[in-house]
């Protein structure tokens, strides 16, 4: 009876003297139907129910059957995330978890921007990706720069050194 008694004044309000001896008469009512159910003393159960149900109803904790669909009053995770946000925000991160190794610039260029450039998207991100982009990008050199501005082809290149006798390989 004393675990029954803590059970019921950990779970729901218990503040005043009233309420603590209306969980003691909880505890008996319930100990009276299980020993009613075990001698099988149909009008004992019924009546050791019947003073579980008020004493319930005294403290305002009686489970109640809830009407209409039970999963529309039930919140969506995101509408959770919401209220939390909104009644208690989430407060700035400390120094220790601030982000050293820029990890954060790493997603957003490689895998946002180019996941933006993928799907045609413009962005300040898909910006930073392309300027990472050329950093890394090997740009083919232009027929000028190979060939000069007279051969038309590298075997040209080579074979005018030939003619001229110029071996600077």
């Amino acid at each position: 009876m004393q675990r029954e008694y803590e059970d019921w004044t950990s779970r729901h309000e218990c503040e005043t003297k009233a309420q603590e001896e209306l969980f003691k008469a909880i505890s008996l009512a319930q100990l009276t139907m299980q020993k009613a159910q075990i001698g099988g003393d149909i009008k004992e159960i019924e009546t050791s129910a019947k003073t579980f149900q008020s004493l319930l109803d005294s403290l305002n904790i009686t489970p109640k059957k809830k009407s209409g669909n039970v999963l529309n009053e039930q919140e969506t995770f995101g509408t959770l995330i919401r209220k939390l946000e909104n009644e208690k925000p989430a407060r700035d991160a400390d120094p220790e978890w601030e982000d050293v190794d820029n990890i954060k610039k790493y997603i957003d260029t490689w895998f946002l921007g180019h996941l933006c450039n993928l799907v045609d998207i413009r962005s300040d991100v898909e910006e930073q990706y392309l300027e990472e982009l050329a950093k890394h990008t090997v740009v083919p050199p232009l027929r000028e720069e190979l060939y000069g501005s007279g051969e038309t082809s590298i075997l040209d290149k080579f074979s005018k050194s030939k003619q001229t006798g110029d071996d600077d390989e």
